[in-house]
């Protein structure tokens, strides 16, 4: 029975590292200009009030944490 699981586990290793999707790109571009659009599209202040505010940054450092957790959650799930 432990080898029947091993030969399992090493099938599935060289067919998720065949098959794996190359989505490094999408966390270098598209996550932070998500997390960024988050914030903006949900705000009627300008710009130059944005620098401003304290909380702006925060919402910034929030609002990427999410959105790459989210990114490395489906990540893991597919």
């Amino acid at each position: 029975m432990p080898l029947k699981r091993f030969l399992l586990f090493c099938a599935m290793v060289s067919f998720k590292d065949k098959t794996g999707v190359n989505d490094r790109w999408m966390f270098i571009w598209v996550y932070p200009v998500l997390a960024l659009l988050a914030v903006h599209i949900g705000n009627d202040n300008t710009f130059d009030q944005l620098l401003h505010i304290p909380s702006y940054y925060s919402d910034i450092a929030f609002a990427l944490t999410c959105v790459y957790l989210t990114g490395w959650y489906f990540r893991v799930l597919f």
